[in-house]
């Protein structure tokens, strides 16, 4: 019996769904799956807990039940999710900054924001815009907050002074 690849047509052994008969040589499905993977992104939010879920669905082209066995999620698939979490946190933070900066309370969110982009640097390079933000906003503290030039050197590899 023939078992014909859904994608380029050519004879297969490799099934890809147990539910129809749906072949795929390796090469053909994993194109398949890149292209048409819906990946989605979730921000979970309480008081005291903020969490990021990923769902993801793969679906056999031809019966369309899923396949989620077959994918593993990579984190360049979730890239846009994990840059809209990290601006999530950072714009959570600024909402309890007051305009005054130079006092304590700022200080504070200032380090909780800082220490949260120390565990997200790799997403804080993929974001120039929030990048250039800190940077600025680290040079302006360096006379009043005495660990901006810690932060900028830990966050971007350079001291303020």
């Amino acid at each position: 019996m023939q078992n014909n690849c859904f994608i380029c047509l050519e004879d297969t052994d490799n099934r890809i769904c147990q539910t129809c008969q749906c072949y795929a040589h390796k090469r053909c499905f994993n194109k398949y799956l890149n292209k048409n993977t819906k990946i989605i992104g979730n921000i979970y939010h309480t008081i005291n807990y903020i969490d990021l879920e990923i769902e993801s669905e793969f679906i056999c082209p031809i019966c369309k039940l899923s396949l989620n066995e077959h994918k593993k999620i990579t984190r360049n698939d979730t890239l846009n999710i994990r840059k809209d979490f990290v601006i999530y946190i950072i714009n959570y933070y600024l909402s309890f900054i007051d305009d005054d900066i130079d006092n304590e309370k700022n200080y504070k969110y200032f380090s909780i924001i800082c220490n949260f982009l120390l565990k997200h640097k790799v997403i804080l390079n993929k974001i120039p815009l929030l990048k250039n933000m800190i940077q600025e906003n680290l040079y302006e503290l360096k006379d009043i907050w005495n660990l901006s030039n810690f932060y900028s050197l830990q966050l971007f590899g350079e001291q303020l002074y």
